[in-house]
């Protein structure tokens, strides 16, 4: 019995690890090509999913962001697996598989920024 819930457990793992790397790369493409004031954004105003406290009971929707919608938007649409769910209070959130992607992207984004934040303030 342990065997055949390992095998699932590790499909997880891997579907998790894969949503995660893929937003690190989109990430790293993502600062290479941002202005400095979105890449600042990005770096230090910009508050991921997963760290917003209220966001079960007042909702949210990255598309919205007012410096980085257009491009979540264009994330949304490139990969079927990202949407919104309901929450228990009705409100809407963004789901698992776009979570751990955003996590990759922000994770990539505030290394690219610390590094040349670093490079240009030494």
């Amino acid at each position: 019995m342990d065997t055949i819930i390992e095998i699932p457990r590790k499909g997880k793992v891997q579907i998790e690890s894969d949503y995660y790397e893929t937003g690190w790369q989109d990430g790293l493409m993502w600062a290479n090509h941002a202005r400095y004031e979105e890449l600042q954004y990005a770096a230090n105003d910009y508050e991921i999913t997963n760290n917003i406290s209220e966001i079960l009971s007042v909702g949210y929707d990255p598309r919205g962001d007012k410096n980085l919608g257009d491009y979540f938007s264009k994330i949304f649409e490139k990969y079927a697996a990202f949407g919104l769910e309901r929450t228990k209070f009705n409100t809407s959130v963004p789901n698992d598989a776009f979570c751990l992607w955003e996590q990759g992207w922000y994770d990539a984004v505030n290394e690219f920024w610390h590094t040349i934040h670093t490079y240009d303030n030494p």
